[in-house]
């Protein structure tokens, strides 16, 4: 009898220290953490932007005399493969996020970019993806599951 009062004086105690995005997690990555990488990814394609940008007016302004058209026409062209890219990449997280099992050649991409790098703010160079993300958005559905 003395062990069922204990039992039930403690049975929520662990409710009580344990943060509710913990407790009724959905996600792979708690909702913090995938805004942060949303937030991480739109930096990166706005600073490619303004790479971009960049270059485009440097090359229009060196060879604005000899050939304008030419040399805007294939900064432009640049730019649209850019952004290409970038389209796939935060719908691609935000579907690996979602609590089901990958397909293979979905790890390969999600590795790949991992390995990407962006320089922030302050000039520090850093991977796309932390290893703790990867670690999270590389969990099997197995684990749900349970």
């Amino acid at each position: 009898m003395k062990e069922i009062r204990y039992a039930a004086l403690l049975h929520d105690f662990g409710k009580v220290g344990v943060r509710e995005e913990v407790l009724i997690k959905a996600k792979k990555l708690y909702p913090l953490q995938f805004v942060r990488v949303l937030d991480r990814f739109d930096y990166i394609r706005r600073d490619i932007e303004a790479r971009v940008s960049q270059q485009k007016a440097e090359r229009c302004s060196r060879f604005h005399a000899k050939r304008p058209k030419s040399a805007c026409a294939c900064s432009t062209r640049k730019r649209g493969v850019r952004w290409g890219n970038w389209i796939v990449t935060p719908e691609f997280i935000a579907r690996a996020n979602e609590p089901t099992l990958l397909p293979t050649s979905d790890f390969d991409l999600l590795n790949e970019i991992a390995h990407k790098t962006y320089r922030d703010p302050r000039g520090t160079e850093r991977p796309y993806l932390s290893s703790e993300e990867v670690r999270f958005l590389s969990i099997r559905a197995a684990a749900w599951t349970r």
